[in-house]
């Protein structure tokens, strides 16, 4: 059966490919597009013979394994319990974020009120940081359609979720097994959870990099604060 692949088709198949890399069972797919918003497409590619173990049959379970999971209220599988994330930017968004766009004056108006609401503690693992007892994370939300990144917000952070958030960073300076080993403490996840999880999130920015993005920082506007961020910015 054929059938013309949007941007969403290709998101599914790549977990797909990572599925059957991992050898997880179909239900580990189901619930990760449940998550992501994307049954319609899993459906789809289903009826057309492009995912599963058994191709045009839905529900079928093949042999492999699944990583740790629970039971919601209402009966439903849920991923691994997830408090702390990987947030990885894409590679086309590097070298421009809210601190290169603000004078230190902004950015201290800005991040000491997010210390105080926070008690001065981590909002992830209520830890604290031996130098710093938190540091200030910039919250973003990606639009897949139209390829803008929209700044949500602002929260403290420990140094060591601060360092997991960054994941990619903290590989590249050699403190991978760090960052990985705090990322299952929190989330109280087995190694083989974590990989899970970053093999997903690494996925994701592979496709997301293949784009440039606009920067939307609208969310500033009520703190009086209003820049041209080097980047586009998207108007709403």
């Amino acid at each position: 059966m054929a059938m013309e692949l949007d941007e969403r088709h290709r998101q599914v198949l790549g977990l797909e490919r990572l599925r059957r890399k991992r050898g997880y069972r179909e239900g580990w797919l189901y619930h990760l597009c449940l998550q992501k918003g994307l049954l319609t497409e899993l459906q789809q590619l289903q009826l057309a013979g492009l995912v599963g173990d058994a191709p045009g049959v839905t529900g079928g379970i093949a042999p492999g394994r699944t990583a740790e999971t629970e039971i919601g209220e209402n009966g439903e599988v849920l991923l691994p319990r997830t408090l702390l994330t990987v947030e990885l930017v894409p590679s086309t968004c590097w070298f421009s974020n809210l601190r290169s766009e603000l004078s230190k004056e902004e950015w201290d108006r800005l991040r000491r009120p997010i210390f105080e609401r926070a008690g001065r503690r981590c909002e992830v693992c209520g830890g604290r940081g031996t130098q710093h007892p938190v540091e200030c994370h910039e919250v973003w939300e990606y639009d897949d359609e139209d390829h803008a990144q929209h700044l949500a917000g602002l929260v403290a952070l420990c140094p060591a979720c601060h360092e997991a958030k960054h994941m990619g960073y903290a590989s590249s300076v050699g403190r991978a097994g760090q960052a990985r080993a705090h990322l299952a403490r929190v989330n109280s996840w087995s190694m083989d959870d974590v990989e899970m999880y970053l093999e997903t999130q690494f996925e994701q920015w592979s496709r997301r990099s293949q784009h440039e993005w606009s920067l939307d920082l609208s969310w500033l506007r009520p703190f009086g604060i209003d820049i041209n961020p080097k980047r586009g910015e998207k108007h709403g």
